[in-house]
C-alpha cells in the first residue's frame, strides 16, 4: 500500500513539473521583451547579458518580429557583441525596410565597426545614408556621415553631411562650441577646398548672423562680400554688406561697398543716400565722386557739379592722384549736359595734360562743337582721330565725316551737317550714358529733323531709350526703320526678333529673324539666348534648354539666360532644377531681382511641402510596437 502511495505522489510531482515547464515555455513573448526592456543599460538595468537571452526567446517565438530583432541588436552592443549586434540590426532593418529607427541602429553600428583598423567605410556611408533619407531631421545621423567622409578624405561627402547639419541648427554642443558653428565652420573649409561658391556663401551668411559670430566669422563675410564684388555678384554683395552694416554700422566702407553695388545696379537713389551715411561718418573724396555720378543719373547734373568743383577746387588733391581723373571727367560732363561749353574750355585752359588725355581731349573737342567753333573742332577731330582712334567721338567723326576731315577747313554746308551730327549723336549718347532717355529722344529727333538718319546705330539707340521709357510700340517702328537700312544686320535682326517675341508680335517672324542672326554668329550668347527663347514659347522645352545652356557656356554672368532657363526647367517638372538657376540668377543685380526672388521662395515652400509628404510617405505605417506578435 505504502509503495503505491509514494509511486501516486511522485506521478503528481512530475505531472506539476511538467505542467509548469510548459507555462513556462508558453510564457506570453511580450512579457519575456518587457522584462528584457527592464534588464538593459540603456533603460537603467545592469543585466545586458540577462536581456539577450530572453530577447533570443522572444526572437525565437516571434523570428518575423523587428522590433524584436533591433532590441536584441541593442543588447547585444551593450555587451560589446558588435558582430552579433549588426546581424540583428540588419535582420531588422530586412524587416522593416522602411523604419526609420531600424535603420538609425544599423547605421550606427556600421558606423562603430568602419572606426576599427583597416575596415571599409562603404557599408557604413550606406547605412547612414538610408537612415538619413528616412529620418531627415536627426543630426547625430548626419554628424556621423560628416565625421566618417572627412576621416575618410571624402571632401565632397563631407560638405553635404556638414551643410544638412548645419540646416538643421542643432542645439547639440560639441565642448564649448554649438554643433551649429562648428558644422557651418566645416562647410566654409570643404567650400573653399572644393571651390563651391554657394556652399561658401551660406556658410558665411549663417556663422556671420549668430549671436557667438567671432571677428574671424565677420572677417570670412567680408571677404566673401568683397569677392562677390569681383565677380560680379552684385545682388550678393550687397546681403553681404548689409549684414556687415547693421553689426558695424560706424564702419563708412560698409556703406560705400553697399552704395557701389546699388550703384551698379542702377539704383542711384539708394545710393546717394548710404555715401551720405558714408560721408557722415568720415569724408573721403571718392565717395564725393560716386554721389556725383548718382546725381547726373537722377537727372542732377547740376547737383552734381557743385560737389566736383568744390572736391577739384580743394589744393590738398593733385593731377596725379588716381581719383582725380575721375572727378575732371564727370565735372566735364556735367558742364556739357548743362550746356555750359565755354566754362568747360576755360576750366581746362589749367588742365595741363587735356592733350594727352584721351577722354579729356574728347570732352574739350565735343565743347568746341557744341559752341558751333567749327574751325577748331575739324583740327581737333583730325588729331583726334590720328592719336585716339578708339575713343568714342573720334570713331564717330571717323564714320560719318568720310573724307570731310582730310581736307582743308572750308564754311561748307556739307562740312557744318557733318560736324552737326557728330556733335548730336555723341550728345544723344552722353544723355543715353547717364540714362537721361527724355533727353537723349530730343537730341536724336533734332538730328532726324536736320537730315534723314542713315545712321542705324543712332536708330538703335533711339529704340533703345523708347523701350526704356515703355513706349514699345514706337520702339517697334524704330527698329522696322532700323531693318530696311540694315536688313542683314545681325544686331538688328536679334533686336526687332526679341521684342516680337516679348510683346506678343509674329513669333514666325521673330523666329525667322533671330535664325538668321544666329546663323551669322553661331556663338553669340545674346542670339542663342533669343533662340532658346523662341522654342520656349513655341512649347519646344527641350530644345530650348539646350540653346539656353549654350548661351549660358558663352556668357555665364547673364540673370536674363539663367531666368529663361529656370522658367525653362520648372516647365520640364524639373523644380529642384528650377530653383538652383533661379537661385544662380539671383547673384546677379537687376531689374526685376526682387520679384523673382519671391518667385524663389515659394518655389522653396512648394519643394519642402512635397519632400515632406515623400517622407511621411515612406515611413512605416502606424503599428503596434511589437510587431509581429500577434502571428
Amino acid at each position: 500500500m505504502e509503495t503505491k502511495y509514494f509511486s501516486t505522489i511522485a506521478a503528481q510531482i512530475f505531472f506539476q513539473l511538467s505542467f509548469c515547464t510548459t507555462i513556462i515555455s508558453q510564457e506570453d513573448p511580450r512579457q519575456l521583451f518587457l522584462r528584457a526592456r527592464e534588464m538593459q543599460k540603456v533603460n537603467g538595468g545592469n543585466d545586458s547579458a540577462g536581456a539577450v537571452e530572453l530577447y533570443r526567446k522572444v526572437v525565437a517565438a516571434l523570428p518575423n518580429s523587428s522590433e524584436a530583432q533591433l532590441r536584441l541588436s541593442e543588447a547585444l552592443m551593450e555587451i560589446q557583441d558588435i558582430d552579433g549586434a549588426l546581424a540583428a540590426a540588419k535582420k531588422a532593418t530586412e524587416l522593416a525596410p522602411k523604419s526609420a529607427e531600424a535603420a538609425t541602429n544599423l547605421a550606427f553600428i556600421e558606423f562603430a565597426i568602419a572606426r576599427r583598423p583597416r575596415r571599409s567605410s562603404d557599408a557604413a556611408k550606406a547605412a547612414l545614408a538610408h537612415a538619413a533619407k528616412l529620418s531627415p531631421d536627426d543630426p547625430e545621423l548626419w554628424f556621423r556621415q560628416a565625421d566618417l567622409c572627412e576621416s575618410t578624405q571624402d571632401s565632397q561627402g563631407a560638405l553635404s553631411a556638414w551643410l544638412h547639419l548645419g540646416r538643421l541648427r542643432p542645439s547639440m554642443t560639441l565642448g564649448d562650441q554649438s554643433v551649429f558653428v562648428v558644422a557651418y565652420e566645416r562647410v566654409a573649409i570643404h567650400a573653399y577646398r572644393l571651390n563651391k561658391y554657394n556652399e561658401l556663401r551660406e556658410a558665411c551668411l549663417a556663422l556671420a548672423q549668430e549671436s557667438s559670430a567671432t571677428e574671424q566669422h565677420l572677417q570670412m563675410l567680408e571677404d566673401l562680400a568683397r569677392k562677390q564684388i569681383e565677380q560680379g555678384y552684385l545682388g550678393h554683395a550687397e546681403e553681404s554688406f548689409a549684414i556687415l552694416a547693421k553689426l558695424f554700422p560706424d564702419e563708412p566702407s560698409v556703406w560705400q561697398n553697399i552704395a557701389l553695388v546699388q550703384r551698379q545696379a542702377d539704383r542711384f537713389e539708394e545710393a546717394l543716400q548710404n555715401l551720405a551715411k558714408a560721408q557722415s561718418i568720415d569724408f573721403d573724396p571718392q565717395n564725393s565722386i560716386q554721389q556725383a555720378y548718382c546725381l547726373m543719373n537722377l537727372g542732377r547734373p547740376s547737383e552734381a557739379y557743385v560737389i566736383l568743383k568744390d572736391l577739384l577746387s580743394q589744393p590738398i588733391y593733385s593731377e596725379q592722384d588716381d581719383f582725380f581723373e575721375h572727378a575732371r571727367s564727370f565735372f566735364s560732363f556735367c558742364l556739357l549736359m548743362l550746356n555750359r561749353p565755354n566754362d568747360l574750355l576755360q576750366v581746362m585752359k589749367s588742365w595741363n595734360d587735356v592733350q594727352e588725355n584721351s577722354l579729356l581731349f574728347g570732352q574739350q573737342t565735343q565743347a568746341l562743337l557744341q559752341i558751333k567753333d567749327n574751325s577748331s573742332a575739324h583740327a581737333a577731330l583730325k588729331r583726334g582721330i590720328r592719336t585716339f582712334p578708339g575713343q568714342f567721338i573720334f570713331r564717330v567723326a571717323s564714320a560719318i565725316s568720310n573724307d570731310f576731315l582730310e581736307r582743308e577747313y572750308s564754311p561748307s554746308q556739307e562740312l557744318q551737317n557733318a560736324f552737326q551730327q557728330i556733335h548730336l549723336k555723341i550728345s544723344a549718347h552722353l544723355w543715353a550714358e547717364f540714362g537721361q532717355w527724355d533727353k537723349c529722344l530730343e537730341i536724336i529727333k533734332e538730328a532726324r529733323d536736320i537730315s534723314p538718319v542713315h545712321d542705324f546705330e543712332l536708330l538703335l539707340l533711339q529704340s533703345n531709350a523708347l523701350e526704356s521709357l515703355g513706349q514699345k510700340k514706337e520702339a517697334l517702328s524704330v527698329l522696322r526703320l532700323c531693318q530696311q537700312l540694315a536688313p542683314g544686320d545681325s544686331i538688328i535682326q536679334n533686336n526687332l526678333g526679341y521684342h516680337l517675341l516679348e510683346n506678343d508680335g509674329d513669333i514666325k517672324e521673330a523666329a525667322s529673324l533671330i535664325k538668321a542672326a544666329l546663323d551669322q554668329d553661331s556663338g553669340n550668347s545674346s542670339y542663342l539666348d533669343s533662340w532658346g527663347w523662341v522654342l520656349f514659347k513655341q512649347g519646344q522645352f527641350i530644345e530650348a534648354e539646350t540653346f539656353f545652356r549654350k548661351a549660358i557656356e558663352a556668357n555665364p554672368f547673364s540673370p536674363e539666360t539663367l531666368k529663361h532657363l529656370g522658367e525653362t526647367l520648372l516647365n520640364l517638372n524639373r523644380h529642384e532644377e528650377a530653383l538652383e538657376q533661379w537661385e544662380k540668377a539671383l547673384a546677379f543685380a537687376f531689374p526685376d531681382r526682387e520679384k523673382l526672388s519671391d518667385r524663389v521662395a515659394k518655389l522653396k515652400t512648394e519643394l519642402a511641402i512635397k519632400a515632406l509628404e515623400e517622407v511621411e510617405a515612406d515611413q512605416d505605417p502606424a503599428s503596434d510596437d511589437y510587431d509581429g506578435w500577434q502571428q
